[in-house]
Protein backbone atom coordinates (compact mmCIF):
# COMPACT_ATOMS: atom_id res chain seq x y z
CA UNK A 1 0.00 0.00 0.00
CA UNK A 2 1.47 3.92 -1.04
CA UNK A 3 2.33 6.00 2.17
CA UNK A 4 0.51 9.00 1.97
CA UNK A 5 2.11 10.56 4.66
CA UNK A 6 4.45 13.68 4.29
CA UNK A 7 6.82 14.06 6.80
CA UNK A 8 9.80 16.15 7.99
CA UNK A 9 12.08 13.30 6.92
CA UNK A 10 10.69 13.13 3.63
CA UNK A 11 10.49 16.93 2.72
CA UNK A 12 14.85 17.09 3.70
CA UNK A 13 14.66 15.23 0.14
CA UNK A 14 12.94 17.65 -1.61
CA UNK A 15 15.45 19.95 -4.08
CA UNK A 16 14.71 22.71 -2.32
CA UNK A 17 16.30 21.20 0.97
CA UNK A 18 19.75 20.21 -0.05
CA UNK A 19 21.62 22.77 1.85
CA UNK A 20 18.89 22.74 4.76
CA UNK A 21 20.31 21.41 8.09
CA UNK A 22 18.14 19.90 11.17
CA UNK A 23 19.15 21.99 13.98
CA UNK A 24 16.57 20.46 16.50
CA UNK A 25 13.96 17.70 17.31
CA UNK A 26 15.87 15.19 15.50
CA UNK A 27 14.24 12.32 16.97
CA UNK A 28 10.74 13.82 15.19
CA UNK A 29 11.23 14.01 11.73
CA UNK A 30 8.18 11.41 11.36
CA UNK A 31 6.16 14.40 12.35
CA UNK A 32 3.05 14.60 9.57
CA UNK A 33 3.08 17.82 7.13
CA UNK A 34 -0.61 18.42 6.38
CA UNK A 35 0.38 22.18 4.52
CA UNK A 36 2.59 24.88 4.09
CA UNK A 37 2.31 28.53 5.46
CA UNK A 38 5.10 31.31 4.95
CA UNK A 39 4.50 33.16 8.25
CA UNK A 40 6.14 36.66 9.16
CA UNK A 41 3.81 37.67 12.04
CA UNK A 42 3.61 36.64 15.90
CA UNK A 43 0.25 36.60 14.96
CA UNK A 44 -0.40 32.62 14.21
CA UNK A 45 -3.26 31.51 16.11
CA UNK A 46 -5.83 32.30 13.11
CA UNK A 47 -3.62 30.43 10.55
CA UNK A 48 -1.74 27.57 12.20
CA UNK A 49 -4.84 24.14 12.90
CA UNK A 50 -1.76 21.45 12.82
CA UNK A 51 0.70 19.81 10.65
CA UNK A 52 1.51 22.63 9.07
CA UNK A 53 5.13 23.18 8.15
CA UNK A 54 6.34 27.12 9.25
CA UNK A 55 8.20 29.08 6.20
CA UNK A 56 9.83 32.20 7.50
CA UNK A 57 13.14 34.58 7.05
CA UNK A 58 13.13 35.28 10.35
CA UNK A 59 11.04 38.92 11.00
CA UNK A 60 8.74 38.13 13.76
CA UNK A 61 11.47 36.15 15.82
CA UNK A 62 14.65 38.66 15.46
CA UNK A 63 13.60 40.65 18.26
CA UNK A 64 15.10 38.61 20.90
CA UNK A 65 15.52 35.24 22.13
CA UNK A 66 12.44 34.93 24.59
CA UNK A 67 10.35 36.34 21.85
CA UNK A 68 11.75 33.39 19.86
CA UNK A 69 11.32 30.71 22.39
CA UNK A 70 7.78 31.99 22.86
CA UNK A 71 7.03 31.56 19.06
CA UNK A 72 8.44 27.67 19.19
CA UNK A 73 6.14 27.25 22.01
CA UNK A 74 3.30 28.47 20.23
CA UNK A 75 4.19 26.48 17.05
CA UNK A 76 4.48 23.09 19.39
CA UNK A 77 1.18 23.89 21.56
CA UNK A 78 -0.79 24.38 18.08
CA UNK A 79 0.68 20.99 17.06
CA UNK A 80 2.51 22.57 13.95
CA UNK A 81 4.66 20.04 11.96
CA UNK A 82 7.71 22.38 11.71
CA UNK A 83 9.63 25.26 11.17
CA UNK A 84 12.02 26.45 8.46
CA UNK A 85 14.18 29.31 9.21
CA UNK A 86 15.90 31.42 6.54
CA UNK A 87 19.13 32.29 8.07
CA UNK A 88 21.09 35.66 6.79
CA UNK A 89 18.92 39.14 6.93
CA UNK A 90 16.75 39.50 9.68
CA UNK A 91 18.70 36.35 11.69
CA UNK A 92 22.19 34.85 11.80
CA UNK A 93 21.68 32.14 13.87
CA UNK A 94 19.45 29.83 15.86
CA UNK A 95 20.58 30.71 20.20
CA UNK A 96 20.96 27.97 21.87
CA UNK A 97 18.67 28.25 24.16
CA UNK A 98 15.94 28.18 21.59
CA UNK A 99 17.22 24.75 20.39
CA UNK A 100 17.29 23.61 23.82
CA UNK A 101 13.38 24.38 24.03
CA UNK A 102 12.55 22.69 20.84
CA UNK A 103 14.76 19.70 21.77
CA UNK A 104 12.67 19.61 24.93
CA UNK A 105 9.44 19.96 22.89
CA UNK A 106 10.75 17.19 20.24
CA UNK A 107 9.99 19.86 17.52
CA UNK A 108 11.67 20.30 14.63
CA UNK A 109 13.90 23.15 13.78
CA UNK A 110 15.41 23.49 9.74
CA UNK A 111 17.73 26.28 8.84
CA UNK A 112 18.87 27.51 5.29
CA UNK A 113 21.86 29.11 4.93
CA UNK A 114 21.10 30.31 1.79
CA UNK A 115 18.20 32.27 -0.29
CA UNK A 116 15.42 30.15 -0.69
CA UNK A 117 12.32 30.36 -3.10
CA UNK A 118 9.70 29.97 -0.34
CA UNK A 119 6.87 30.46 -3.21
CA UNK A 120 8.13 27.39 -4.75
CA UNK A 121 8.97 25.50 -1.99
CA UNK A 122 5.01 25.80 -1.06
CA UNK A 123 4.63 25.13 -4.53
CA UNK A 124 6.47 22.14 -5.04
CA UNK A 125 5.17 20.25 -1.52
CA UNK A 126 1.42 21.61 -1.90
CA UNK A 127 1.59 19.94 -5.44
CA UNK A 128 3.11 16.75 -3.64
CA UNK A 129 0.16 17.15 -1.03
CA UNK A 130 -2.66 17.34 -3.67
CA UNK A 131 -1.28 14.83 -5.71
CA UNK A 132 -1.01 12.59 -2.38
CA UNK A 133 -4.37 13.46 -1.54
CA UNK A 134 -6.17 12.65 -5.22
CA UNK A 135 -4.23 9.29 -4.87
CA UNK A 136 -5.40 8.43 -1.39
CA UNK A 137 -9.15 8.80 -2.85
CA UNK A 138 -8.26 6.85 -5.22
CA UNK A 139 -7.24 3.85 -3.60
CA UNK A 140 -10.13 4.44 -1.12
CA UNK A 141 -12.76 4.40 -3.74
CA UNK A 142 -10.74 0.95 -5.02
CA UNK A 143 -11.05 -0.31 -1.85
CA UNK A 144 -14.63 0.36 -1.50
CA UNK A 145 -15.95 -1.09 -4.14
CA UNK A 146 -13.83 -4.66 -3.41
CA UNK A 147 -15.01 -4.05 0.07
CA UNK A 148 -19.04 -3.77 -1.26
CA UNK A 149 -18.68 -6.80 -3.54
CA UNK A 150 -17.35 -8.79 -0.62
CA UNK A 151 -19.83 -8.03 1.46
CA UNK A 152 -22.42 -9.21 -0.84
CA UNK A 153 -21.29 -12.90 -0.64
CA UNK A 154 -19.70 -13.11 2.59
CA UNK A 155 -20.51 -16.11 4.71
CA UNK A 156 -19.31 -13.88 8.14
CA UNK A 157 -17.97 -10.25 9.09
CA UNK A 158 -14.70 -11.60 9.89
CA UNK A 159 -13.80 -12.04 6.10
CA UNK A 160 -14.43 -8.29 5.86
CA UNK A 161 -12.18 -7.26 9.07
CA UNK A 162 -9.59 -9.68 7.16
CA UNK A 163 -9.76 -7.45 4.09
CA UNK A 164 -8.76 -4.43 6.22
CA UNK A 165 -6.07 -5.91 7.50
CA UNK A 166 -4.75 -7.03 4.98
CA UNK A 167 -5.28 -3.83 3.14
CA UNK A 168 -3.73 -1.81 5.97
CA UNK A 169 -1.38 -3.83 7.56
CA UNK A 170 -2.33 -3.30 10.95
CA UNK A 171 -3.75 -5.26 13.87
CA UNK A 172 -7.86 -5.29 14.24
CA UNK A 173 -10.21 -5.77 17.38
CA UNK A 174 -13.48 -6.33 16.82
CA UNK A 175 -15.96 -5.94 19.38
CA UNK A 176 -19.54 -6.74 19.57
CA UNK A 177 -22.72 -6.33 21.53
CA UNK A 178 -23.29 -9.81 23.37
CA UNK A 179 -19.97 -11.26 21.77
CA UNK A 180 -15.93 -11.98 22.67
CA UNK A 181 -13.98 -9.71 21.43
CA UNK A 182 -12.48 -10.85 17.98
CA UNK A 183 -8.68 -10.16 17.38
CA UNK A 184 -6.97 -10.25 14.19
CA UNK A 185 -4.30 -11.18 14.62
CA UNK A 186 -5.30 -13.40 17.64
CA UNK A 187 -1.57 -12.72 19.26
CA UNK A 188 -2.04 -9.17 19.42
CA UNK A 189 -4.61 -8.86 22.37
CA UNK A 190 -1.93 -7.94 25.00
CA UNK A 191 -0.93 -4.87 22.86
CA UNK A 192 -4.90 -4.08 22.15
CA UNK A 193 -5.35 -3.63 25.82
CA UNK A 194 -2.38 -1.46 26.65
CA UNK A 195 -3.11 0.88 23.81
CA UNK A 196 -6.70 0.69 24.97
CA UNK A 197 -5.53 2.28 28.43
CA UNK A 198 -3.36 4.98 26.53
CA UNK A 199 -6.45 5.92 23.84
CA UNK A 200 -7.38 8.70 23.04
CA UNK A 201 -3.91 10.24 23.75
CA UNK A 202 -2.06 7.76 21.43
CA UNK A 203 -4.06 8.74 18.36
CA UNK A 204 -1.18 8.18 16.13
CA UNK A 205 -1.46 4.53 17.17
CA UNK A 206 -4.11 3.50 17.91
CA UNK A 207 -8.17 4.80 16.18
CA UNK A 208 -11.80 2.88 16.82
CA UNK A 209 -14.79 3.49 15.14
CA UNK A 210 -18.68 2.59 17.01
CA UNK A 211 -20.95 0.93 14.64
CA UNK A 212 -25.00 1.78 15.41
CA UNK A 213 -27.61 -0.22 14.17
CA UNK A 214 -31.29 1.54 14.03
CA UNK A 215 -29.83 4.58 15.93
CA UNK A 216 -28.40 2.04 18.56
CA UNK A 217 -24.47 1.59 19.10
CA UNK A 218 -23.91 -2.37 18.17
CA UNK A 219 -20.16 -2.76 18.57
CA UNK A 220 -16.63 -0.99 17.71
CA UNK A 221 -14.46 -1.53 15.42
CA UNK A 222 -10.44 -0.70 16.77
CA UNK A 223 -7.46 -0.48 14.62
CA UNK A 224 -4.06 -0.14 16.17
CA UNK A 225 0.01 0.01 15.27
CA UNK A 226 3.01 -0.03 16.87
CA UNK A 227 5.03 -0.30 13.69
CA UNK A 228 3.67 3.19 11.76
CA UNK A 229 1.61 6.03 12.66
CA UNK A 230 -1.78 5.44 11.37
CA UNK A 231 -2.55 8.09 8.44
CA UNK A 232 -5.35 9.92 6.90
CA UNK A 233 -5.78 6.92 4.77
CA UNK A 234 -6.12 4.75 7.67
CA UNK A 235 -9.18 6.62 9.36
CA UNK A 236 -11.19 6.37 5.72
CA UNK A 237 -10.69 3.08 5.17
CA UNK A 238 -11.79 2.43 8.90
CA UNK A 239 -14.80 4.26 8.38
CA UNK A 240 -15.57 2.62 5.02
CA UNK A 241 -15.46 -0.78 6.73
CA UNK A 242 -17.53 0.20 9.05
CA UNK A 243 -20.11 1.26 7.20
CA UNK A 244 -19.68 -1.83 5.33
CA UNK A 245 -19.94 -4.02 8.49
CA UNK A 246 -23.03 -2.27 9.83
CA UNK A 247 -24.79 -2.76 6.17
CA UNK A 248 -23.73 -6.65 6.50
CA UNK A 249 -24.78 -6.96 10.37
CA UNK A 250 -28.34 -5.28 9.87
CA UNK A 251 -28.73 -7.82 6.44
CA UNK A 252 -28.30 -10.24 8.55
CA UNK A 253 -30.49 -9.11 11.15
CA UNK A 254 -32.99 -8.46 8.93
CA UNK A 255 -32.85 -12.43 7.74
CA UNK A 256 -32.82 -13.41 11.21
CA UNK A 257 -36.51 -11.36 11.82
CA UNK A 258 -37.88 -12.79 8.50
CA UNK A 259 -36.99 -16.29 9.39
CA UNK A 260 -38.30 -15.63 12.48
CA UNK A 261 -41.74 -15.75 11.35
CA UNK A 262 -41.41 -19.69 10.86
CA UNK A 263 -42.22 -19.50 14.55
CA UNK A 264 -45.14 -17.64 14.37
CA UNK A 265 -47.37 -20.74 14.72
CA UNK A 266 -45.91 -21.94 17.85
CA UNK A 267 -45.84 -18.16 19.38
CA UNK A 268 -49.68 -17.74 18.67
CA UNK A 269 -50.34 -20.66 19.77
CA UNK A 270 -48.43 -19.85 23.30
CA UNK A 271 -50.60 -16.23 23.31
CA UNK A 272 -54.07 -18.24 22.90
CA UNK A 273 -53.10 -20.54 25.70
CA UNK A 274 -52.87 -23.83 23.49
CA UNK A 275 -49.15 -24.82 24.73
CA UNK A 276 -48.15 -26.90 27.48
CA UNK A 277 -45.30 -25.25 30.08
CA UNK A 278 -42.99 -28.18 28.33
CA UNK A 279 -43.63 -26.98 25.36
CA UNK A 280 -43.12 -23.01 25.63
CA UNK A 281 -39.81 -24.63 28.03
CA UNK A 282 -38.58 -26.60 24.68
CA UNK A 283 -39.38 -23.66 22.18
CA UNK A 284 -37.97 -21.04 24.55
CA UNK A 285 -34.43 -23.54 25.03
CA UNK A 286 -33.70 -23.09 21.62
CA UNK A 287 -34.87 -19.30 20.71
CA UNK A 288 -33.47 -17.82 24.07
CA UNK A 289 -32.82 -20.14 26.71
CA UNK A 290 -31.76 -16.97 29.08
CA UNK A 291 -35.83 -16.08 29.34
CA UNK A 292 -37.47 -19.20 30.56
CA UNK A 293 -37.29 -18.00 33.95
CA UNK A 294 -37.89 -13.96 33.35
CA UNK A 295 -40.99 -12.38 34.46
CA UNK A 296 -43.29 -11.31 30.87
CA UNK A 297 -45.43 -8.43 29.37
CA UNK A 298 -46.84 -8.30 26.62
CA UNK A 299 -46.69 -5.34 23.98
CA UNK A 300 -49.44 -4.94 21.29
CA UNK A 301 -48.96 -1.99 18.50
CA UNK A 302 -51.75 -1.29 16.43
CA UNK A 303 -50.70 0.06 13.43
CA UNK A 304 -54.31 2.62 12.33
CA UNK A 305 -52.57 3.13 8.79
CA UNK A 306 -50.49 1.12 6.44
CA UNK A 307 -49.34 0.55 2.89
CA UNK A 308 -47.14 -1.75 1.19
CA UNK A 309 -44.11 0.36 0.75
CA UNK A 310 -43.90 0.90 4.42
CA UNK A 311 -41.20 -1.72 6.11
CA UNK A 312 -42.56 -3.24 8.80
CA UNK A 313 -39.65 -5.79 9.12
CA UNK A 314 -37.29 -2.89 9.71
CA UNK A 315 -40.04 -1.66 12.06
CA UNK A 316 -40.23 -4.90 14.66
CA UNK A 317 -35.90 -5.05 14.55
CA UNK A 318 -35.81 -0.75 15.64
CA UNK A 319 -38.57 -1.66 18.61
CA UNK A 320 -37.04 -5.07 19.79
CA UNK A 321 -33.44 -2.58 19.88
CA UNK A 322 -35.03 -0.15 21.50
CA UNK A 323 -36.33 -2.88 24.22
CA UNK A 324 -32.97 -4.80 24.40
CA UNK A 325 -30.82 -0.87 25.57
CA UNK A 326 -33.95 -1.39 28.17
CA UNK A 327 -32.91 -4.40 29.29
CA UNK A 328 -35.97 -6.64 27.54
CA UNK A 329 -35.72 -9.57 25.20
CA UNK A 330 -38.57 -9.43 22.63
CA UNK A 331 -40.43 -11.62 20.02
CA UNK A 332 -43.35 -10.72 17.75
CA UNK A 333 -46.15 -12.15 15.68
CA UNK A 334 -48.06 -9.62 13.20
CA UNK A 335 -51.70 -10.66 13.33
CA UNK A 336 -53.87 -8.54 10.94
CA UNK A 337 -53.00 -4.97 11.57
CA UNK A 338 -50.90 -5.19 15.47
CA UNK A 339 -48.20 -6.48 16.21
CA UNK A 340 -47.53 -7.99 19.52
CA UNK A 341 -44.35 -8.28 21.35
CA UNK A 342 -44.00 -10.75 23.40
CA UNK A 343 -41.52 -9.24 26.31
CA UNK A 344 -38.94 -11.14 28.87
CA UNK A 345 -37.73 -9.08 30.95
CA UNK A 346 -34.01 -9.72 31.80
CA UNK A 347 -33.05 -7.24 34.26
CA UNK A 348 -35.90 -8.50 36.30
CA UNK A 349 -36.13 -5.13 38.33
CA UNK A 350 -39.11 -3.35 40.14
CA UNK A 351 -38.66 -0.17 37.51
CA UNK A 352 -40.17 -2.49 34.65
CA UNK A 353 -43.14 0.35 34.14
CA UNK A 354 -39.99 3.05 33.75
CA UNK A 355 -37.79 1.06 31.57
CA UNK A 356 -40.99 0.72 29.27
CA UNK A 357 -42.00 4.51 29.51
CA UNK A 358 -38.59 5.61 28.40
CA UNK A 359 -39.10 2.62 25.40
CA UNK A 360 -42.10 4.05 24.33
CA UNK A 361 -40.56 7.75 24.36
CA UNK A 362 -37.64 6.71 21.94
CA UNK A 363 -40.68 5.08 20.18
CA UNK A 364 -42.78 8.03 19.77
CA UNK A 365 -39.67 10.51 19.11
CA UNK A 366 -37.69 7.87 16.56
CA UNK A 367 -40.71 5.22 14.83
CA UNK A 368 -41.54 6.35 11.44
CA UNK A 369 -44.33 9.32 11.12
CA UNK A 370 -46.60 7.99 8.93
CA UNK A 371 -47.35 5.27 10.56
CA UNK A 372 -50.05 6.29 13.34
CA UNK A 373 -50.72 3.37 16.00
CA UNK A 374 -51.92 2.88 19.16
CA UNK A 375 -50.25 1.40 21.53
CA UNK A 376 -51.03 -0.84 24.94
CA UNK A 377 -49.51 -2.96 27.71
CA UNK A 378 -51.21 -6.17 29.77
CA UNK A 379 -50.51 -7.36 32.77
CA UNK A 380 -46.76 -8.04 33.98
CA UNK A 381 -46.61 -11.76 34.86
CA UNK A 382 -44.11 -14.04 36.61
CA UNK A 383 -44.56 -17.06 34.77
CA UNK A 384 -44.62 -17.48 31.11
CA UNK A 385 -47.79 -19.95 31.34
CA UNK A 386 -49.20 -16.47 32.40
CA UNK A 387 -48.31 -14.63 29.36
CA UNK A 388 -51.94 -15.19 27.46
CA UNK A 389 -53.26 -13.11 30.14
CA UNK A 390 -50.51 -10.59 29.58
CA UNK A 391 -51.87 -10.78 26.37
CA UNK A 392 -55.90 -10.79 26.68
CA UNK A 393 -55.54 -7.68 29.01
CA UNK A 394 -53.07 -5.89 26.63
CA UNK A 395 -56.21 -6.37 24.45
CA UNK A 396 -58.65 -4.73 26.33
CA UNK A 397 -55.70 -1.85 26.89
CA UNK A 398 -55.65 -1.51 23.18
CA UNK A 399 -59.67 -1.22 22.49
CA UNK A 400 -59.67 1.43 25.69
CA UNK A 401 -56.89 3.82 24.69
CA UNK A 402 -58.66 3.43 21.05
CA UNK A 403 -61.76 5.38 22.74
CA UNK A 404 -59.08 7.85 25.05
CA UNK A 405 -55.39 8.02 24.05
CA UNK A 406 -54.70 10.21 26.72
CA UNK A 407 -55.26 7.60 29.00
CA UNK A 408 -52.31 5.40 30.45
CA UNK A 409 -50.51 2.84 27.86
CA UNK A 410 -50.96 0.17 31.37
CA UNK A 411 -53.22 -2.06 32.27
CA UNK A 412 -52.36 -1.91 35.85
CA UNK A 413 -53.06 1.64 35.65
CA UNK A 414 -56.46 1.32 33.92
CA UNK A 415 -58.39 -0.61 36.59
CA UNK A 416 -62.12 0.98 36.26
CA UNK A 417 -62.18 1.06 32.65
CA UNK A 418 -61.07 -2.75 32.21
CA UNK A 419 -63.96 -3.55 35.35
CA UNK A 420 -66.31 -1.30 32.91
CA UNK A 421 -64.93 -3.52 29.69
CA UNK A 422 -66.07 -6.43 31.15
CA UNK A 423 -68.98 -5.18 32.58
CA UNK A 424 -70.43 -4.26 29.17
CA UNK A 425 -69.69 -7.42 27.26
CA UNK A 426 -73.03 -8.67 29.65
CA UNK A 427 -76.00 -7.32 27.51
CA UNK A 428 -77.93 -7.79 31.51
CA UNK A 429 -75.91 -5.09 32.99
CA UNK A 430 -76.27 -2.89 29.99
CA UNK A 431 -80.17 -3.19 30.22
CA UNK A 432 -80.17 -3.11 34.08
CA UNK A 433 -78.10 0.68 33.11
CA UNK A 434 -80.53 1.70 30.48
CA UNK A 435 -83.34 1.20 32.12
CA UNK A 436 -82.65 3.04 35.28
CA UNK A 437 -81.18 6.13 33.46
CA UNK A 438 -83.03 6.07 30.37
CA UNK A 439 -86.42 8.49 31.89
CA UNK A 440 -83.59 10.97 32.21
CA UNK A 441 -81.94 10.88 29.08
CA UNK A 442 -85.84 10.68 27.69
CA UNK A 443 -86.29 14.34 29.88
CA UNK A 444 -83.13 15.51 28.52
CA UNK A 445 -84.40 14.53 24.86
CA UNK A 446 -87.57 16.40 25.31
CA UNK A 447 -86.75 18.91 27.35
CA UNK A 448 -83.29 19.87 26.82
CA UNK A 449 -82.81 19.51 30.30
CA UNK A 450 -79.07 18.73 31.04
CA UNK A 451 -79.99 16.16 33.73
CA UNK A 452 -77.25 13.45 32.72
CA UNK A 453 -74.67 16.02 32.62
CA UNK A 454 -75.36 17.90 35.31
CA UNK A 455 -75.92 14.10 37.50
CA UNK A 456 -72.82 13.42 36.41
CA UNK A 457 -70.69 16.62 37.05
CA UNK A 458 -72.66 16.69 40.52
CA UNK A 459 -71.29 12.77 41.16
CA UNK A 460 -67.67 14.18 40.11
CA UNK A 461 -67.76 17.23 42.42
CA UNK A 462 -68.86 14.94 45.56
CA UNK A 463 -71.99 16.52 45.35
CA UNK A 464 -70.98 20.25 46.44
CA UNK A 465 -73.07 22.48 44.63
CA UNK A 466 -70.90 25.73 44.35
CA UNK A 467 -68.28 23.63 42.39
CA UNK A 468 -70.58 22.40 40.17
CA UNK A 469 -72.23 24.95 39.05
CA UNK A 470 -68.97 27.10 38.30
CA UNK A 471 -68.29 23.73 36.24
CA UNK A 472 -71.06 23.95 33.89
CA UNK A 473 -71.76 27.43 34.20
CA UNK A 474 -74.44 28.01 35.48
CA UNK A 475 -76.00 30.03 38.80
CA UNK A 476 -76.62 27.67 41.59
CA UNK A 477 -80.57 28.41 41.38
CA UNK A 478 -80.54 26.68 37.81
CA UNK A 479 -78.86 23.62 39.67
CA UNK A 480 -81.19 23.59 42.67
CA UNK A 481 -83.68 23.34 40.05
CA UNK A 482 -82.42 20.38 38.20
CA UNK A 483 -80.96 18.65 41.03
CA UNK A 484 -84.81 18.74 42.20
CA UNK A 485 -85.93 17.19 38.82
CA UNK A 486 -82.95 14.19 38.90
CA UNK A 487 -84.55 13.64 42.40
CA UNK A 488 -88.12 13.51 41.40
CA UNK A 489 -87.17 10.59 38.46
CA UNK A 490 -84.75 8.33 40.36
CA UNK A 491 -85.76 9.12 43.74
CA UNK A 492 -84.33 11.08 46.99
CA UNK A 493 -81.71 9.09 47.86
CA UNK A 494 -79.52 8.83 44.67
CA UNK A 495 -76.41 10.29 46.56
CA UNK A 496 -76.55 7.49 49.29
CA UNK A 497 -73.75 4.64 49.88
CA UNK A 498 -74.67 1.90 47.42
CA UNK A 499 -77.30 3.85 45.52
CA UNK A 500 -74.30 6.34 43.75
CA UNK A 501 -72.05 3.78 43.25
CA UNK A 502 -74.34 2.30 40.89
CA UNK A 503 -75.51 5.29 39.27
CA UNK A 504 -71.80 6.13 38.94
CA UNK A 505 -71.32 2.99 37.77
CA UNK A 506 -74.17 2.85 35.41
CA UNK A 507 -73.32 6.09 33.83
CA UNK A 508 -69.47 5.13 32.87
CA UNK A 509 -71.16 2.16 31.52
CA UNK A 510 -73.19 3.77 28.78
CA UNK A 511 -71.06 6.22 28.26
CA UNK A 512 -69.23 5.18 25.28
Amino acid sequence: MTEFLLTIESVMTRKHFEKAKVVAGHGNLQRYVKWVHILESLDIEPFVKGGELILTTGIPIARGEEVFIDFIKKLSQLDAAGLCVELGKHIERIPDSVIQCANALAFPIVTFTNVVPFVEITQDLHKLLINQQYELLQHLESYAQDLHKLALYATNYEQLLMRMHKYLNVSIAFELKGEDILYIPNTQQTLFHHLRQTAPSDTEHFLSKDIYLLQQKYGTIYIYSVNRILTELDTLILDRTSVALANYLLRDLYIDEKQGNENRLILTQWLHNELTVQDIQLFLEDYAPKTIKCSWIVMIQRITRFNKNQNLTYHKLFIHNILEKYGFFSCTVEENRELIFIIADMWGKNDYKQRLEAVVREMNEKSQEDMPNILGFGHYVNSLQDVFRSYETAKNTIFIRKHNKKLSYFFDDLPLQHMLLQLRKDKVFLDVARQYLSPLFEYDQQFNGQLVRTLTKYLEMNGLKKETAQELFIVRQTLYHRLEKIESIIGKDFMKGDQRLAIELMLRLIDE
